[in-house]
Protein backbone atom coordinates (compact mmCIF):
# COMPACT_ATOMS: atom_id res chain seq x y z
CA UNK A 1 0.00 0.00 0.00
CA UNK A 2 1.06 3.31 -0.82
CA UNK A 3 2.04 5.40 2.25
CA UNK A 4 0.25 8.48 3.54
CA UNK A 5 2.78 10.51 3.60
CA UNK A 6 3.45 9.95 -0.61
CA UNK A 7 -0.01 11.81 -1.05
CA UNK A 8 1.48 14.48 1.33
CA UNK A 9 4.31 14.72 -0.84
CA UNK A 10 2.48 14.62 -4.02
CA UNK A 11 0.70 17.58 -2.76
CA UNK A 12 3.46 19.71 -1.87
CA UNK A 13 4.67 19.05 -5.24
CA UNK A 14 1.82 20.01 -7.12
CA UNK A 15 1.51 23.15 -5.54
CA UNK A 16 4.87 23.68 -5.48
CA UNK A 17 5.02 23.36 -9.20
CA UNK A 18 2.17 26.23 -9.10
CA UNK A 19 3.34 28.94 -7.13
CA UNK A 20 7.21 28.42 -9.30
CA UNK A 21 5.37 28.56 -12.66
CA UNK A 22 3.28 31.87 -11.73
CA UNK A 23 6.38 33.54 -10.42
CA UNK A 24 8.14 32.44 -13.62
CA UNK A 25 4.81 33.58 -15.92
CA UNK A 26 4.57 36.87 -13.87
CA UNK A 27 8.36 37.83 -14.06
CA UNK A 28 8.52 37.05 -17.99
CA UNK A 29 4.76 38.74 -18.68
CA UNK A 30 5.55 41.52 -16.02
CA UNK A 31 7.35 44.04 -18.48
CA UNK A 32 4.82 43.34 -21.45
CA UNK A 33 1.89 43.67 -19.65
CA UNK A 34 2.62 46.68 -17.60
CA UNK A 35 3.70 48.71 -21.12
CA UNK A 36 0.22 47.64 -22.20
CA UNK A 37 -1.90 48.71 -19.99
CA UNK A 38 0.56 52.04 -19.08
CA UNK A 39 -0.41 52.58 -22.64
CA UNK A 40 -4.10 52.26 -22.45
CA UNK A 41 -3.82 54.51 -19.48
CA UNK A 42 -2.00 57.00 -21.78
CA UNK A 43 -4.65 57.28 -24.54
CA UNK A 44 -7.85 57.16 -22.21
CA UNK A 45 -6.17 60.26 -20.11
CA UNK A 46 -5.63 61.97 -23.77
CA UNK A 47 -9.20 60.98 -25.29
CA UNK A 48 -10.42 62.27 -21.67
CA UNK A 49 -8.81 65.76 -22.03
CA UNK A 50 -9.95 66.17 -25.67
CA UNK A 51 -13.52 65.46 -24.81
CA UNK A 52 -13.14 67.68 -21.62
CA UNK A 53 -11.96 70.73 -23.86
CA UNK A 54 -14.77 69.69 -26.78
CA UNK A 55 -17.43 70.34 -24.17
CA UNK A 56 -15.81 73.28 -22.64
CA UNK A 57 -15.44 74.60 -26.45
CA UNK A 58 -19.35 73.98 -26.86
CA UNK A 59 -20.28 75.44 -23.75
CA UNK A 60 -18.88 78.47 -24.27
CA UNK A 61 -20.42 78.14 -28.10
CA UNK A 62 -23.70 77.76 -26.46
CA UNK A 63 -23.51 80.50 -24.19
CA UNK A 64 -22.23 83.43 -27.27
CA UNK A 65 -25.44 82.08 -29.01
CA UNK A 66 -27.97 82.24 -26.19
CA UNK A 67 -26.39 86.18 -25.65
CA UNK A 68 -26.51 86.69 -29.22
CA UNK A 69 -30.36 85.45 -29.47
CA UNK A 70 -31.04 87.40 -26.38
CA UNK A 71 -29.57 90.70 -27.68
CA UNK A 72 -31.21 90.37 -31.16
CA UNK A 73 -34.58 89.54 -29.21
CA UNK A 74 -35.94 92.55 -28.85
CA UNK A 75 -35.81 93.79 -32.51
CA UNK A 76 -37.47 90.73 -33.70
CA UNK A 77 -40.48 90.72 -31.34
CA UNK A 78 -41.04 94.01 -30.92
CA UNK A 79 -44.51 95.24 -32.74
CA UNK A 80 -45.47 91.78 -32.74
CA UNK A 81 -47.54 92.44 -30.39
CA UNK A 82 -48.99 95.73 -30.24
CA UNK A 83 -52.10 96.79 -28.36
CA UNK A 84 -52.71 92.93 -27.42
CA UNK A 85 -53.33 91.99 -23.74
CA UNK A 86 -52.03 88.42 -22.73
CA UNK A 87 -53.32 86.36 -19.89
CA UNK A 88 -50.64 84.51 -18.19
CA UNK A 89 -51.49 81.22 -16.58
CA UNK A 90 -49.08 79.74 -14.49
CA UNK A 91 -49.55 75.73 -13.68
CA UNK A 92 -48.13 74.47 -10.23
CA UNK A 93 -44.57 73.67 -9.60
CA UNK A 94 -43.61 76.70 -12.34
CA UNK A 95 -39.94 78.08 -11.71
CA UNK A 96 -40.73 81.90 -11.25
CA UNK A 97 -37.96 82.90 -14.00
CA UNK A 98 -40.24 81.54 -16.35
CA UNK A 99 -42.61 83.46 -15.59
CA UNK A 100 -40.69 87.00 -15.54
CA UNK A 101 -38.65 86.21 -18.88
CA UNK A 102 -42.81 85.93 -20.20
CA UNK A 103 -43.77 88.96 -18.70
CA UNK A 104 -40.66 90.82 -19.93
CA UNK A 105 -41.18 89.16 -23.68
CA UNK A 106 -44.94 90.17 -23.94
CA UNK A 107 -44.22 93.72 -23.21
CA UNK A 108 -41.06 93.76 -25.44
CA UNK A 109 -43.01 92.91 -27.82
CA UNK A 110 -45.77 95.88 -26.87
CA UNK A 111 -48.10 93.68 -25.73
CA UNK A 112 -49.39 93.74 -22.06
CA UNK A 113 -50.11 91.23 -19.39
CA UNK A 114 -54.06 91.39 -18.28
CA UNK A 115 -53.62 89.08 -15.43
CA UNK A 116 -51.19 86.20 -13.91
CA UNK A 117 -53.01 83.46 -12.65
CA UNK A 118 -51.30 80.36 -10.64
CA UNK A 119 -53.43 77.40 -10.30
CA UNK A 120 -53.46 74.44 -7.30
CA UNK A 121 -52.57 71.14 -7.86
CA UNK A 122 -56.25 70.53 -7.26
CA UNK A 123 -56.74 71.48 -10.73
CA UNK A 124 -55.58 67.82 -11.80
CA UNK A 125 -57.10 66.37 -9.54
CA UNK A 126 -59.86 63.39 -10.14
CA UNK A 127 -63.29 64.51 -10.30
CA UNK A 128 -62.73 68.15 -10.22
CA UNK A 129 -64.99 68.75 -13.11
CA UNK A 130 -68.24 67.95 -10.74
CA UNK A 131 -66.47 69.22 -7.29
CA UNK A 132 -65.95 72.61 -6.40
CA UNK A 133 -68.51 74.38 -8.53
CA UNK A 134 -67.62 73.85 -11.80
CA UNK A 135 -70.79 72.90 -13.99
CA UNK A 136 -72.40 76.18 -12.36
CA UNK A 137 -69.40 78.04 -13.08
CA UNK A 138 -69.70 76.72 -16.28
CA UNK A 139 -73.22 77.60 -16.41
CA UNK A 140 -72.23 81.58 -15.60
CA UNK A 141 -70.56 81.28 -18.68
CA UNK A 142 -73.16 80.55 -20.64
CA UNK A 143 -70.51 76.90 -21.58
CA UNK A 144 -73.06 74.43 -22.32
CA UNK A 145 -71.80 71.33 -19.94
CA UNK A 146 -73.56 68.89 -22.36
CA UNK A 147 -71.54 69.62 -25.24
CA UNK A 148 -67.67 69.32 -23.24
CA UNK A 149 -66.38 66.31 -21.59
CA UNK A 150 -66.21 66.08 -18.34
CA UNK A 151 -62.37 65.87 -18.04
CA UNK A 152 -62.40 68.84 -20.14
CA UNK A 153 -64.92 71.41 -18.27
CA UNK A 154 -62.41 72.63 -15.97
CA UNK A 155 -60.21 73.52 -18.35
CA UNK A 156 -62.94 75.64 -20.87
CA UNK A 157 -64.19 77.28 -17.55
CA UNK A 158 -60.57 78.82 -16.63
CA UNK A 159 -59.56 79.70 -20.82
CA UNK A 160 -63.31 81.89 -20.81
CA UNK A 161 -62.52 83.46 -17.09
CA UNK A 162 -59.10 84.63 -18.02
CA UNK A 163 -59.87 85.93 -21.15
CA UNK A 164 -62.78 87.57 -20.37
CA UNK A 165 -64.09 88.82 -23.84
CA UNK A 166 -62.17 91.53 -25.29
CA UNK A 167 -59.73 93.75 -23.92
CA UNK A 168 -62.02 96.94 -24.11
CA UNK A 169 -64.75 95.50 -22.33
CA UNK A 170 -64.20 92.32 -20.26
CA UNK A 171 -67.72 90.10 -20.01
CA UNK A 172 -69.82 90.38 -16.78
CA UNK A 173 -69.75 86.44 -16.01
CA UNK A 174 -66.09 85.84 -16.53
CA UNK A 175 -65.39 88.79 -13.51
CA UNK A 176 -67.77 86.61 -11.36
CA UNK A 177 -66.16 83.33 -12.00
CA UNK A 178 -62.57 83.98 -11.10
CA UNK A 179 -63.05 85.54 -8.03
CA UNK A 180 -65.19 82.19 -7.06
CA UNK A 181 -62.45 80.09 -7.63
CA UNK A 182 -59.96 82.23 -6.01
CA UNK A 183 -62.52 81.90 -2.83
CA UNK A 184 -62.50 77.73 -3.56
CA UNK A 185 -58.50 78.57 -3.10
CA UNK A 186 -57.65 76.49 -6.34
CA UNK A 187 -56.13 79.41 -8.26
CA UNK A 188 -54.82 83.11 -7.26
CA UNK A 189 -54.69 85.86 -9.89
CA UNK A 190 -53.17 89.21 -10.06
CA UNK A 191 -54.64 91.43 -10.08
CA UNK A 192 -57.57 90.95 -8.18
CA UNK A 193 -59.87 92.16 -10.71
CA UNK A 194 -58.28 91.86 -14.37
CA UNK A 195 -59.59 93.38 -17.64
CA UNK A 196 -59.91 90.69 -20.32
CA UNK A 197 -56.92 89.49 -22.46
CA UNK A 198 -56.65 88.87 -26.61
CA UNK A 199 -54.67 85.98 -26.00
CA UNK A 200 -53.67 83.68 -23.43
CA UNK A 201 -50.27 81.95 -22.45
CA UNK A 202 -49.79 78.95 -20.55
CA UNK A 203 -46.53 78.40 -18.51
CA UNK A 204 -45.31 74.95 -16.82
CA UNK A 205 -42.09 73.35 -15.72
CA UNK A 206 -40.80 70.16 -17.78
CA UNK A 207 -43.02 66.91 -16.15
CA UNK A 208 -41.58 63.42 -16.42
CA UNK A 209 -43.60 60.42 -17.82
CA UNK A 210 -41.83 58.26 -15.28
CA UNK A 211 -43.06 57.48 -11.54
CA UNK A 212 -46.79 56.97 -12.36
CA UNK A 213 -46.96 60.53 -13.43
CA UNK A 214 -49.42 59.11 -16.60
CA UNK A 215 -52.84 60.13 -14.34
CA UNK A 216 -51.10 63.88 -13.42
CA UNK A 217 -49.87 64.42 -17.25
CA UNK A 218 -53.29 63.34 -18.64
CA UNK A 219 -55.71 65.55 -16.65
CA UNK A 220 -53.24 68.74 -17.42
CA UNK A 221 -53.12 67.97 -20.71
CA UNK A 222 -56.99 67.87 -20.65
CA UNK A 223 -56.86 71.15 -18.88
CA UNK A 224 -54.43 72.87 -21.32
CA UNK A 225 -56.26 71.46 -24.63
CA UNK A 226 -59.45 72.67 -23.17
CA UNK A 227 -57.71 76.17 -22.51
CA UNK A 228 -56.34 76.03 -26.14
CA UNK A 229 -59.62 75.11 -27.83
CA UNK A 230 -62.01 78.03 -25.39
CA UNK A 231 -59.98 80.65 -26.50
CA UNK A 232 -58.84 81.50 -29.86
CA UNK A 233 -55.09 82.48 -29.45
CA UNK A 234 -53.42 80.51 -26.66
CA UNK A 235 -50.11 79.29 -26.90
CA UNK A 236 -48.40 76.86 -24.00
CA UNK A 237 -44.39 77.28 -22.90
CA UNK A 238 -42.68 74.42 -21.41
CA UNK A 239 -39.27 75.81 -19.89
CA UNK A 240 -37.57 72.95 -21.38
CA UNK A 241 -36.61 69.41 -20.93
CA UNK A 242 -36.87 67.27 -18.02
CA UNK A 243 -33.33 67.84 -15.96
CA UNK A 244 -31.50 69.55 -18.74
CA UNK A 245 -31.55 66.01 -20.66
CA UNK A 246 -32.80 66.23 -24.21
CA UNK A 247 -33.54 62.19 -24.21
CA UNK A 248 -36.29 62.95 -21.20
CA UNK A 249 -38.25 65.44 -23.29
CA UNK A 250 -41.55 67.41 -21.57
CA UNK A 251 -44.36 64.93 -21.17
CA UNK A 252 -46.76 67.38 -20.97
CA UNK A 253 -45.32 69.61 -24.47
CA UNK A 254 -45.51 65.79 -26.06
CA UNK A 255 -49.30 64.61 -25.18
CA UNK A 256 -50.27 68.02 -26.31
CA UNK A 257 -48.61 67.42 -29.42
CA UNK A 258 -49.95 64.23 -29.83
CA UNK A 259 -53.40 65.56 -29.17
CA UNK A 260 -55.20 66.34 -32.46
CA UNK A 261 -57.66 68.98 -31.58
CA UNK A 262 -54.65 70.59 -29.60
CA UNK A 263 -52.12 70.55 -32.19
CA UNK A 264 -54.94 72.38 -34.40
CA UNK A 265 -56.03 75.02 -32.09
CA UNK A 266 -53.24 75.94 -30.04
CA UNK A 267 -49.33 76.65 -30.19
CA UNK A 268 -46.66 75.14 -28.15
CA UNK A 269 -43.25 76.15 -27.23
CA UNK A 270 -40.98 73.18 -25.81
CA UNK A 271 -37.81 75.64 -25.17
CA UNK A 272 -39.40 78.48 -23.15
CA UNK A 273 -36.34 78.69 -20.44
CA UNK A 274 -33.58 79.89 -23.68
CA UNK A 275 -34.13 83.31 -25.47
CA UNK A 276 -35.24 81.77 -28.99
CA UNK A 277 -38.21 80.21 -27.09
CA UNK A 278 -39.07 83.27 -25.88
CA UNK A 279 -38.59 84.51 -29.55
CA UNK A 280 -40.68 81.92 -30.92
CA UNK A 281 -43.50 82.34 -27.96
CA UNK A 282 -44.34 86.00 -28.71
CA UNK A 283 -44.54 85.44 -32.59
CA UNK A 284 -46.52 82.35 -32.03
CA UNK A 285 -48.86 84.75 -30.60
CA UNK A 286 -48.98 86.90 -33.03
CA UNK A 287 -49.83 84.16 -35.09
CA UNK A 288 -52.27 82.68 -33.10
CA UNK A 289 -54.52 85.81 -33.09
CA UNK A 290 -54.58 85.93 -36.87
CA UNK A 291 -55.69 81.60 -36.32
CA UNK A 292 -52.26 80.60 -37.15
CA UNK A 293 -51.25 77.31 -35.09
CA UNK A 294 -47.54 75.65 -34.70
CA UNK A 295 -45.52 73.34 -32.67
CA UNK A 296 -41.76 75.54 -31.86
CA UNK A 297 -38.92 74.37 -30.19
CA UNK A 298 -35.88 72.34 -30.50
CA UNK A 299 -37.98 68.56 -29.80
CA UNK A 300 -37.92 66.19 -32.42
CA UNK A 301 -41.64 66.70 -32.37
CA UNK A 302 -41.57 70.05 -32.85
CA UNK A 303 -42.86 71.22 -36.26
CA UNK A 304 -40.21 73.99 -36.43
CA UNK A 305 -37.66 76.14 -34.78
CA UNK A 306 -39.36 79.25 -34.12
CA UNK A 307 -42.18 80.94 -36.80
CA UNK A 308 -40.89 81.16 -40.40
CA UNK A 309 -42.14 84.50 -41.12
CA UNK A 310 -40.04 87.06 -38.24
CA UNK A 311 -42.50 90.50 -39.83
CA UNK A 312 -44.76 92.33 -37.48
Amino acid sequence: MIDFRYHIVSLVAVFLALAIGIVIGGFSLRGQVGDSLNAQVTQLRSEKNTLRGQASQSAAATKQRDAYIGAVLPTVVTGSLIHKSVAIVVLPGTDDALVRSTTTTVKTAGGSVASTSYLSKDWAAAGFSSKEGIPGLATALHIDSSDTSADRLPGTVLGKAVAGGSPQKSTASAAGVLPQLVKDQVISVHPARPAGASAVVVLWSPMSAGNNNGDAITAWTNLVAAVGASVNAVVGVSAGDVGDDPSTPDALVTALRRTPDSAARMSTIDDGDLSMGQGAMALALRDELHGKSGQYGVAHDATATLPKDLGK
